[in-house]
This record gives C-alpha cells, sequence and structure tokens, in this order.
C-alpha cells in the first residue's frame, strides 16, 4: 500500500491513516519542504517506536499551478500502482486534481477521524486492516513538535495510593485553603533528612497560631496514616512518608487535585482506554521547523489522549486568573489543535462573568466547586467531557 498525504500543520492529520493502515509506503506532498522534512524525522521516530517499516518519501508541488499537479499525481499514479490517497485536508488545487485524478481512474480516496480513531471511504475500494492507532502522550506530543521531559502517573492498580490520595482529598476538601497554607508552610519551613523524612524547626513557623494549625494538619495525615514516625517536641516536628508518590502528593498545594482527578478521569475499572498522565512538562526545543525555534517549556496538570485526540486539563485548588485560560489554550492549540479538548477544574475559586466569558470564547470547559461534588458526580462529569 502507498499512501498519498497532503501535508498541512495539524500534525495527525499527517499522521493518522499509516498508524492505521501500516503503508508499505507513505508520500507528503506541499510545498514547504523544510517543514515536511522535519515532520518526517518526527513521524520515522515514532514509526520505529512501534515497529513500523513504513517507509516516508517527500513529493515537493508547486500548489498554485494545478496543471503541474496534476501532471505530479499522474505520474505517482504511474510509479506506484497502489495509491490511497487521504482527501482529509489539502489546497484546494490539490483536492481538485485528485476529483479529476479519481475520475479518470477510479483511485481509492477516504477522510479520517482522529477523535473516534476510524476512517471513512469515500468511492467504495476495499481498504487494507485497519489497526488502532492510539497515541500515546510522548508520541502525541512528538508529532507535534515536542518532547515530554516530565511526567508523573502512579500504578493505577496500586489500591494503597489510590485510597491514599482519597483520603488526603479528604482532608483537603474540607478546606482548600487551610491545606495550601499548611503545605506551603511544611515546604517552606522543613529541613530535608532525606526525600521522604522529614525535620520542621517550629522556629521557623511564623507565629504560635501557624504552629497550632500546623499540629492539627499533620494530626489529620497522621490519622489517616500518609505519614508516619509522626512525632512533636518543643523544638522540632518530624514524620515520614509512606513512599514516594505520597510525598510528591504532600509537598505541592495543588497535587492533590491534580492525582484526584487523574484517578477520576481513570475510571474505577482499571483498564482505561487512553494513556494518562499528572505533570506533564513539555519541552518545545525539539520542535524543529522554522516558525518555532524558542525553548519553551509548559506544564499540564493532567494530560490524557484517547484515539489520536487530546484532552488538557488544568486544576487550581486556589485562586487563580485568566492568564491561566491562555497558557492552557496555548498548549492545547499547540499540541492538539482542533481536536484538543480544554478544561479547568477548579475548588474554591469562584470565575466571574468575564472569567467564563473568556473561557468560553477560548473553548474551555469550566468545573466549578469540585471539593463539594462527590466523586461519582466528577468522575461521571469527566467522562462525559472527554467522551
Amino acid at each position: 500500500m502507498t499512501l498519498v498525504e497532503f501535508f498541512d500543520d495539524i500534525a495527525i492529520h499527517n499522521a493518522f491513516s499509516s498508524l492505521l493502515f501500516h503503508p508499505d509506503r507513505l508520500i507528503l506532498v506541499g510545498k514547504d519542504k523544510r517543514k515536511m522534512d522535519a515532520f518526517r524525522l518526527r513521524l520515522q521516530s515514532v514509526f520505529l517506536l512501534r515497529g513500523l517499516r513504513t517507509k516516508i518519501e517527500i513529493l515537493v508541488i508547486n500548489s498554485k499551478n494545478y496543471q503541474e499537479v496534476l501532471h505530479q499525481f499522474e505520474k505517482l499514479l504511474q510509479v506506484y500502482t497502489d495509491c490511497y490517497f487521504d482527501i482529509t485536508d489539502g489546497e484546494e488545487s490539490m483536492l481538485v486534481a485528485v476529483g479529476a485524478l479519481s475520475a479518470k481512474h477510479t483511485i481509492p480516496m477516504h477522510t479520517v477521524h482522529p477523535i473516534h480513531g476510524s476512517f471513512s471511504p469515500i468511492n467504495g475500494f476495499s481498504y487494507p486492516t485497519a489497526h488502532s492507532i492510539q497515541l500515546r502522550i510522548s508520541e502525541l506530543i512528538a508529532l507535534y513538535g515536542g518532547k515530554m521531559t516530565e511526567s508523573f502517573a502512579p500504578n493505577p492498580q496500586d489500591n494503597f495510593t489510590r485510597q491514599a490520595c482519597m483520603d488526603a482529598w479528604d482532608i483537603c476538601k474540607q478546606n482548600c485553603s487551610a491545606w495550601n497554607s499548611a503545605i506551603s508552610t511544611i515546604r517552606a519551613a522543613r529541613a530535608f533528612e532525606d526525600d521522604l523524612n522529614i525535620s520542621i524547626r517550629k522556629s521557623a513557623i511564623s507565629s504560635a497560631t501557624n504552629r497550632s494549625n500546623m499540629q492539627k494538619f499533620l494530626d489529620s495525615l497522621a490519622a489517616k496514616k500518609l505519614i508516619e514516625n509522626y512525632r512533636s517536641t518543643n523544638l522540632t516536628i518530624s514524620f515520614s512518608y509512606p513512599n514516594e508518590i505520597i510525598r510528591h502528593m504532600l509537598t505541592k498545594e495543588g497535587s492533590v487535585l491534580e492525582l484526584y482527578t487523574y484517578y477520576a478521569a481513570y475510571g474505577n475499572t482499571y483498564t482505561a482506554p487512553f494513556d494518562i498522565k499528572t505533570g506533564v512538562v513539555i519541552d518545545w526545543q525539539t520542535n524543529h521547523t522554522p516558525d518555532h525555534k524558542d525553548d519553551v517549556l509548559n506544564e499540564i496538570d493532567v494530560l490524557l489522549t484517547e484515539n489520536a485526540a487530546p484532552v488538557f486539563i488544568s486544576c487550581k485548588n486556589g485562586m487563580t486568573d485568566t492568564n491561566e485560560l491562555y497558557k492552557l489554550f496555548v498548549v492545547a492549540e499547540r499540541f492538539g489543535g482542533m481536536y484538543a479538548k480544554k478544561m479547568i477544574v477548579l475548588t474554591h475559586f469562584k470565575p466571574d462573568a468575564a472569567f467564563k466569558e473568556r473561557a468560553r470564547s477560548l473553548g474551555i470547559a469550566v468545573l466549578e466547586n469540585v471539593h463539594r461534588l462527590s466523586f461519582d458526580t466528577f468522575q461521571k462529569t469527566l467522562t462525559d467531557f472527554i467522551h
């Protein structure tokens, strides 16, 4: 099978059919050789990771010259008699030329649907067996010219960690502001013995009230067995985290909300049909295209893929503003484009009309008062949004 793709800036359009059909040859057709060469390297890396042997070729055509386009397509059919054309996107002259070519040679054509992981034949030709194209997050980011440098995703079958997250969330949701304050105080005042064993000088906590609040907070963590070896003397407070995942959850104000969202999005079956991670850091430095040369980093609180469509979720367990909406919009557009879904999850922050209107205009769903929702309600809301 020789697959002909019309190159455009929506990366998944250039990759989807190849991942679906595993052709012997992919021919990227377009006018910008530099962009196509850069994309070829990225797509080839994804092919290699999947064990695909598809050969990628570049065909540069002056799309403004219809006769030249038609001539080049005629030559393609002479060289490769097994051409299938993906006409999901492409410049008008190329689509018109394929239409004229089809009238003469009745060539197979199709469109793709990345959200559903499917395709639609145009003229009744039989097609090779379609494969699952479920993109991993790292593959999605690579196709769009980035690199995932950090991420966090506990084993969903680890019931101890899952329950620890639910227990921590039970404490947090009672008073999200107090949770944030306590976590911030621990981070500022503690002295590391090592990653899991913590010692805090009471003198480093600014006031008696704060020391009392900290004591109550740590008492609540100890009662839920979220910390161990908990001791309080006149001078210090010391404790240990049971494991690295719980340490992660209790060292940044918003981490517990991120993990709670992770488990809600994953579902109760432990067999999610998509890749999902928290704390995903995307480095744009590998974006080798003429239009994007800056070394840019973005962090997404929760990122998941289903089929070839990404879902970007920003989790805010405190105050926020419209700048967070713009940040979410920019990274989702860059690494998902028209197929990206976007949501911001809020606890006690009350968005005003202007915030909601800005979110709506950017295509971002706003989910408020998560701390007041049951887990089942939160999970259903996320599931409905994702699907």
